[in-house]
């Protein structure tokens, strides 16, 4: 998601294009393709030292100035984050 986004692509194209496009290409209950049923949440957060290299298909860098972190889900009502400190976390 975030060599998308460095790509160009909006965060609402990005969302849609590993969420509901997919779902609909597999023929999914409509309930997987309605993201007010079941949705992640994400943050945009600049690169660190830790993250890996982002590469192209030619292994070329490519340069991303921010991540894309999925934080928690949201399913049924309920949320479950992904990481305990994830709402600390600037």
């Amino acid at each position: 998601m975030s060599k998308f986004l460095s790509l160009g692509m909006s965060l609402e194209e990005i969302v849609a294009s590993v969420t509901v496009i997919p779902a609909r290409q597999l023929g999914l209950d409509p309930d997987w393709t309605d993201l007010t049923k079941r949705a992640t949440l994400f943050r945009l957060r600049p690169v660190t030292s830790e993250d890996p290299p982002f590469l192209d298909a030619y292994q070329n860098t490519i340069p991303v100035q921010q991540v894309v972190e999925p934080v928690a889900v949201v399913t049924t009502g309920t949320l479950f984050p992904l990481k305990p400190d994830w709402a600390r976390v600037q």
